[in-house]
């Protein structure tokens, strides 16, 4: 249907429905490539845990990757419906200041 000319109504479009209103916008390819984004993201901070030898940076790094990936899935399944609505934003993509001030807190490591 276009920009912004969705057939449905999303309510918080632009904080816990970020993923579902970019898919209704833009396509199911936007879609996978934020999974995919997602994922490159992911996997190039668990490679980063072979380059320290600290025990602990290498906790702090596994920890923020789990975070993310749960609240990655959770957020995308219940924009699709599978789980119920729980308010987790997606990580860098949704609008809210005090979660996106962390993550990027989290990846200057």
């Amino acid at each position: 249907m276009g920009f912004k000319n969705i057939l449905i109504y999303i309510p918080e479009g632009a904080t816990d429905f970020i993923f579902a209103f970019c898919i209704g916008n833009y396509g199911i390819i936007l879609g996978l490539i934020i999974i995919i984004c997602y994922i490159l993201l992911l996997y190039s901070l668990l490679k980063k845990v072979k380059l320290y030898q600290n025990k602990k940076t290498n906790y702090l790094i596994i920890s923020f990757v789990l975070i993310s990936f749960f609240q990655i899935s959770i957020n995308i399944l219940m924009n699709i419906g599978l789980v119920p609505i729980i308010g987790i934003t997606l990580p860098f993509l949704s609008y809210g200041g005090s979660s996106i001030i962390v993550l990027f807190l989290y990846l200057t490591l």
